[in-house]
């Protein structure tokens, strides 16, 4: 018995003594296992602020994220699956989305995510209207904006006026926003807000950083300084008369100074006072009257009263007006359409009054004032691919366009004025003349080539900038006779990550994509007075009668129209040629 004793009290003994250490080593691993996951919870921590700077766009747009892979600590409670929400809509609470190891929780300012995406696309709008994109386009190009932002709502536009309508989908109504403003051009800001949208709709920018550039270019001042642009009308008007109305080189110093008034006017007196037409009637009455003047000297024979009236009034031809209007009357657009063309036709009225009546004036005062519609000795055409581009600068320059920008818009106004020139050449040797045939045949040329510089103009702009690196980094080294080592190394093509870091103190280049429309227009308006030329001289009816006001103002608005319709054609099937299926991330940016 008392072996058995000694020996159950020894068994018992040892039980407890494994027993304590096995509670021991519990202890130890417990401690551990908390340490592990202390260490877990801090690596895992650092992950999610990490991912969390990654992911801005989203904390942008009024989102909260957490790691969906990471483990609860043992103290703390276990926490319910939490459904996922769009960074930009707001769907149903039963669908859920893990992308990239993050689980998007819904916070409380994700309804003002939904309306800084709304005050975003209104001031888009405002934007593309003011500074002149087109307009036969413009609802489908906020359409697009709209779906890349995933919420709902419509857009319907007459100038100077949109209307959006925001659509609610949790409750039977809808917020309607009216933006009015008045229309204009700024081709340098319409390219900044397209590179804006378009960083939007493909994720690269969030909509508050959006919003805030786009106060950022609404609110900076014009390029070019009104002073500067009223010379820049004399010039245009200098260099438009050899190959727009059968200029000489003798008339160009009498069409500076003409030109120069009408932009007096217009920039001057019409924005001081808030009587535009008022002026636009006047400055034809003035340039009428003092180009007969000018062409009566010598019997007719110094200078070329057609060229001078003509040329002067050119920046004034509401070229650009009826060719949106035809637009948006072949989109089906009839509201704006008929507006736009009702409107232009009013100001061809003012215009086609005007010149007869200057003319008139001056004959009352000179029994011998001429009234030929037709100059002598006109330049030959190879001098008008010398006017051709000063005329395009100009344009340019009145465009408010970047410098940047100028090079392909020569390029397409050089290929669009060589289309009409020798397809009016051939159509007038062989056929009947005909200003929409060789119209059309310009703006295809534009068209075409605007979009295809559009699609590579990331590639393009890169040749400078590129040759400018290589320049300063291999050749000018070795004319200096520097060491290797103190010039930027070029990178490889084979390397893919070699252009990822600029050169030390120079910012990182952005190359972005043209836009097509930006890129075509002025190539677009420099085929208004090249197409007039097919349609003969806008004073082919004028004398000095009682009858020579209804024949001019007909003969006037008929040339625009044929021209204006010709354009339509050839940017219809130019569109059609390159984007026959339309665009699906973003709304078509070209005429």
């Amino acid at each position: 018995m008392d072996h058995r004793r000694v020996d159950s009290l020894a068994l018992s003994a040892w039980s407890a003594d494994d027993s304590r250490r096995n509670s021991e080593d519990e202890d130890v691993h417990r401690v551990m296992d908390d340490a592990s996951d202390h260490d877990d919870h801090v690596t895992q921590d650092a992950h999610i602020a990490s991912e969390q700077q990654h992911h801005s766009r989203f904390e942008s747009d009024g989102v909260r994220y957490r790691a969906s892979h990471s483990r609860p600590h043992p103290s703390s409670p276990p926490m319910p699956s939490t459904p996922v929400v769009s960074p930009r809509a707001s769907p149903p609470a039963s669908e859920s989305r893990v992308s990239g190891g993050l689980v998007v929780v819904p916070s409380t300012v994700h309804m003002s995510s939904i309306s800084a995406r709304r005050k975003y696309l209104v001031k888009l709008s405002r934007a593309i209207i003011i500074y002149g994109a087109p307009t036969h386009r413009l609802e489908e190009y906020m359409s697009m904006s709209l779906r890349a932002l995933e919420i709902e709502g419509e857009f319907s536009y007459i100038p100077n006026c949109m209307t959006i309508s925001f659509d609610e989908s949790t409750a039977d109504a809808a917020q309607v926003k009216l933006v009015r403003v008045l229309e204009g051009i700024d081709l340098g800001r319409l390219q900044d807000v397209h590179d804006i949208s378009m960083d939007v709709a493909h994720d690269r920018l969030g909509v508050k950083e959006a919003a805030r550039r786009l106060d950022e270019v609404l609110g900076k001042s014009p390029k070019f300084k009104v002073w500067f642009r009223i010379l820049i009308y004399g010039l245009a008007s200098a260099c438009v008369a050899p190959f727009g109305f059968e200029g000489r080189f003798i008339d160009l110093p009498i069409a500076f100074i003409l030109g120069c008034i009408v932009g007096l006017m217009q920039l001057v007196f019409a924005a001081k006072y808030g009587h535009a037409y008022v002026f636009d009637f006047f400055a034809a009455v003035v340039t009428s009257f003092l180009a007969r003047g000018f062409g009566s000297i010598n019997d007719g024979q110094l200078f070329c009263f057609s060229t001078l009236a003509q040329s002067s009034i050119v920046m004034c031809l509401p070229g650009y007006v009826v060719l949106c209007g035809s637009l948006e009357l072949q989109g089906d657009k009839i509201v704006a359409g008929s507006t736009r063309m009702v409107h232009a036709m009013g100001y061809i009225l003012r215009l086609g009054c005007g010149i007869p009546l200057g003319a008139a004036l001056y004959g009352m005062m000179d029994s011998n004032a001429t009234s030929e519609a037709h100059c002598n000795n006109p330049l030959a055409r190879e001098w008008c691919f010398l006017f051709v581009p000063g005329f395009t600068i100009c344009l340019c320059i009145n465009l408010q366009a970047k410098w940047r920008q100028i090079p392909a818009m020569l390029a397409t106004a050089m290929a669009g004025f060589c289309a009409v020139s020798y397809s009016t050449e051939y159509l007038t040797n062989h056929f009947s003349p005909n200003a929409q045939i060789p119209t059309m045949l310009g703006a295809l040329t534009v068209a075409i080539l605007a979009s295809l510089y559009s699609r590579l103009s990331e590639r393009v702009q890169s040749l400078w900038p590129d040759f400018v690196d290589f320049w300063r980094c291999r050749v000018q080294p070795r004319l200096l006779r520097r060491p290797q080592a103190d010039a930027w190394p070029l990178p490889s093509p084979s390397d893919p990550e070699a252009n990822a870091v600029p050169p030390p103190g120079r910012p990182p280049r952005k190359v972005r994509h043209s836009l097509a429309a930006a890129t075509s227009l002025p190539g677009l308006l420099v085929l208004v007075p090249a197409g007039l030329v097919a349609t003969g001289s806008l004073l082919a009816g004028i004398h000095v009668t009682a009858g020579a006001v209804n024949a001019t103002t007909f003969y006037l608005g008929l040339s625009l129209l044929q021209v204006a319709f010709g354009l339509t054609i050839g940017l219809s099937i130019g569109a059609l040629i390159l984007y026959p299926l339309g665009k699906r991330r973003s709304g078509l940016t070209s005429f």
